[in-house]
């Protein structure tokens, strides 16, 4: 990031949320992001990924760590 410009605290901020091993928790830290009115997320697991599409339309989430992207978070239109 730091090659393109980019520094955190500087023109950089990166709201940290962890569900520390809590499903249940995922859909209360997606929507809490998208409160935040962050510019992307990277949900990170199949579970984190189910948990933050339902809670944006608008803000774009980058998906990792999904064994079936497509299927696994019903992205399609």
């Amino acid at each position: 990031m730091r090659e393109l410009g980019y520094v955190e605290a500087k023109n950089l901020v990166v709201e940290w949320r962890f569900a520390d091993e809590r499903s249940d928790r995922l859909r209360v830290l997606a929507a809490e992001l998208v409160g935040l009115k962050v510019d992307v997320i990277l949900a990170a697991g199949t579970q984190a990924i189910s948990a933050a599409r339902p809670a944006t339309t608008t803000v774009p989430i980058v998906l990792a760590g999904a064994d079936d992207p497509v299927g696994s978070c019903d992205c399609g239109p």
